[in-house]
């Protein structure tokens, strides 16, 4: 989890009606100030079906700090708004003990397979 305290000017808007638009966000949050950017999040399979949530950024941090601390409603429905957190950098040492990892024939580092570089003892001698 982020740290709290942390300066955004970008918020998170969750439980998005699925025909929602850009624009229809757009003209909503446009009434607390100017924006630079809205973006609805779609499928990953066909890139047009709407995912139920978004991102929009403000120009001020001090905007999306306000609407992010209060509660919304579209078209009859309450949203989740929420100031965005920046994802956090990929770290391979965090996934140990989670399986997976890039070496061994069963993940390696973190898997059951351990670390196979290198020569495997067998009986009798050396493979």
């Amino acid at each position: 989890m982020a740290a709290r305290g942390f300066r955004t000017k970008k918020i998170f808007v969750g439980g998005l009606a699925l025909d929602m638009t850009e624009d229809d966000l757009r003209k909503y949050f446009d009434q607390f100030g100017p924006l630079l950017d809205v973006t609805i999040m779609k499928s990953h399979t066909d890139n047009t079906t709407s995912r139920g949530f978004g991102f929009v950024s403000f120009n001020s941090e001090e905007t999306a700090e306000e609407v992010a601390g209060r509660q919304h409603e579209i078209d009859g429905k309450t949203i989740e708004v929420r100031k965005a957190e920046p994802r956090r950098a990929f770290n391979a040492f965090a996934m140990r003990g989670r399986g997976g990892g890039g070496f061994g024939p069963r993940g390696g580092f973190g898997g059951r397979g351990g670390f196979a570089g290198g020569a495997v003892r067998r009986r009798g001698g050396f493979m």
